[in-house]
């Protein structure tokens, strides 16, 4: 099986697929009709670097689904950091 050109063993309980990568200029249309899916995936900013919206499916304390804001950048030492600015 191949996903975006990389091999993955279908038979590999550890092999996970990337999620497709979603990129748009987020503002308030664009926020607006981002879809609701059955897992939670991740939507970057064109515009600002690091700055990511989560969209995330609906469940019975959100019937609406939920979308948070994070800023991620690098560390000095190299370490990926997320950090949540809201909901």
């Amino acid at each position: 099986m191949s996903w975006l050109g990389t091999v993955v063993d279908s038979n590999c309980a550890s092999a996970v697929l990337p999620e497709p990568q979603v990129r748009a200029k987020l503002n308030r249309r664009t926020v607006a009709a981002l879809p609701i899916r059955q897992a939670p995936y991740d939507c970057r900013d064109t515009e600002i670097k690091g700055f990511i919206l989560r969209v995330q499916p609906r469940t019975s304390k959100s019937p609406d689904g939920r979308r948070t804001w994070f800023l991620q950048y690098r560390t000095a030492e190299g370490r990926q950091t997320r950090i949540k600015l809201g909901d």
